[in-house]
């Protein structure tokens, strides 16, 4: 276990390389800048701000610098989690713990690590809630369809589940808004501040993961109960709820496992489109606002995170398939 884990880190340093190599020169090469502006700014006054922030060195040097910059430099993570705010929300301190140093953002007066650790325990709060609600309804929805094959619960479960695969949320989010917050008046609309400010966001981004949850836990189900340890286990007198829970249900959410791995990465890390359409202050709100604000640096702090939460939600997804199927191996 130990050697695949270090492995698997060992292979993550060249995927992390790629990504950050891609989006650098990318949004390079995108039109514009970070100071950009209908109004075109003094040439001194251009000159100074692409001084400060060494744009007048050569590309070549600032990626040097920046993979420099971005590459841990001490190993602690016990001070990952700052002491808490003024908020009593304890903040992420990539800095303290790895010193990894983001930069400063270049239209904000905060660096990318201080809005780093501002906004991402505001995602990982919402995705949290989001991910516990979609294995809620999914793999509720999928055990019933899976044990009523063919019958009005599976029909039922089908039916909702491909309406969450079909129906966008950037549509689902407004209806329920519409609905929940402007007819009824029970929800806000937007905000953070309050705990039903978290309703709407987790339900819509819940759905929309709970949907493939419950497709897959169905196909995963159906194919265990129909194998032959299964019906031996019945022939021996056990009832049907010990065959689901001790038999069938460890081998029939393989597929959910393997699934969980990038989407446990995608929800925690929040949606971009529900945090732009319930105002909620996350990272996927400020990685939208600053593609739109060619800020280079907060665009590549965002990137990083997100590719390091994927690598490490597949290694754990990994661990849990090799836990949950003897058959697997980890190499």
């Amino acid at each position: 276990m130990l050697r695949f884990v270090v492995r698997r880190l060992l292979q993550a340093v060249p995927v992390m390389l790629v990504i950050v190599t891609v989006a650098f020169f990318l949004q390079r090469f995108v039109p514009g800048g970070p100071f950009t502006t209908e109004k075109r700014l003094p040439p001194e006054v251009q000159r100074n701000l692409d001084a400060y922030y060494h744009l007048d060195d050569s590309l070549g040097k600032q990626y040097a610098d920046y993979l420099r910059d971005l590459c841990p430099k001490r190993f602690y993570p016990h001070r990952l989690l700052a002491d808490a705010n003024h908020d009593g929300r304890a903040d992420f301190d990539l800095k303290s713990a790895f010193g990894i140093d983001l930069r400063p953002s270049f239209r904000s007066s905060r660096t990318v690590n201080e809005i780093i650790a501002a906004e991402l325990p505001v995602s990982l709060t919402l995705g949290a809630l989001a991910l516990g609600l979609a294995l809620l309804l999914g793999l509720t929805a999928g055990a019933l369809a899976a044990l009523r094959h063919n019958r009005w619960p599976d029909h039922l479960g089908s039916a909702l589940a491909l309406t969450g695969i079909c129906v966008p949320t950037f549509v689902l989010g407004p209806l329920l808004v519409l609905v929940f917050a402007v007819y009824l008046r029970w929800l806000n609309a937007s905000g953070w501040q309050e705990a039903r400010d978290a309703v709407l966001p987790a339900l819509v981004l819940g759905f929309a993961y709970a949907a493939p949850v419950a497709r897959l836990a169905r196909g995963g189900l159906i194919e265990v109960l129909n194998q032959d340890f299964i019906r031996t286990a019945r022939a021996k007198g056990a009832s049907e709820a010990r065959v689901v829970l001790r038999h069938a249900l460890r081998g029939g959410l393989l597929p959910v496992v393997a699934w969980l791995g990038p989407a446990t990465a995608g929800i925690l890390t929040g949606s971009f489109v529900i945090e732009k359409i319930f105002q909620i202050p996350g990272l996927g709100r400020e990685f939208v606002t600053s593609v739109g604000n060619r800020d280079y640096t907060l665009v590549l702090g965002t990137v990083v995170v997100y590719a390091a939460f994927i690598i490490v939600c597949n290694l754990l997804a990994d661990i849990a398939q090799a836990w949950m199927n003897p058959k697997l191996t980890l190499e």
